[in-house]
């Protein structure tokens, strides 16, 4: 079985609401972790549990392991889950806009993986493993 999350956490500065997003996919041995960097890199990095693999995602925005983060959305597979293989495959043929802080960020990362990977992506890449 396969799960996928769209996990955030948010910090207020002033008026401004600034907030990370990324992907968690949890399966039965392992969650695994894929964001946008704001150097244009793309992680898709294992761990063996849920606080590991939101502590990658405060990492990677520089924030304290004890910054709030919930899950935005989550979709639990009933059957026919993508394969790991198949969402490393997606991740390397990504090609997003490069990074930028408005335009193309981890919130539009986060939604273009979740719009793909999700059950849409079965029917619209079905040529792929799944």
């Amino acid at each position: 079985m396969m799960s996928w999350l769209l996990t955030t956490f948010t910090v207020a500065l002033g008026a401004e609401k600034l907030e990370h997003e990324w992907i968690e996919l949890e399966t039965d041995c392992a969650y695994y972790v894929t964001q946008l960097y704001s150097d244009g890199v793309i992680s898709f990095d294992r761990f063996t549990n849920r606080y590991d693999a939101n502590q990658e995602g405060l990492d990677c925005a520089g924030r304290a392991s004890d910054t709030s983060v919930w899950t935005e959305r989550d979709f639990k597979f009933p059957s026919a889950a993508p394969t790991i293989a198949t969402v490393k495959r997606w991740l390397s043929e990504y090609r997003g806009a490069r990074y930028d802080v408005n335009w193309h960020n981890c919130k539009h990362f986060a939604s273009d993986v979740w719009r793909a990977l999700t059950p849409s992506f079965c029917l619209l890449f079905s040529h792929l493993e799944i």
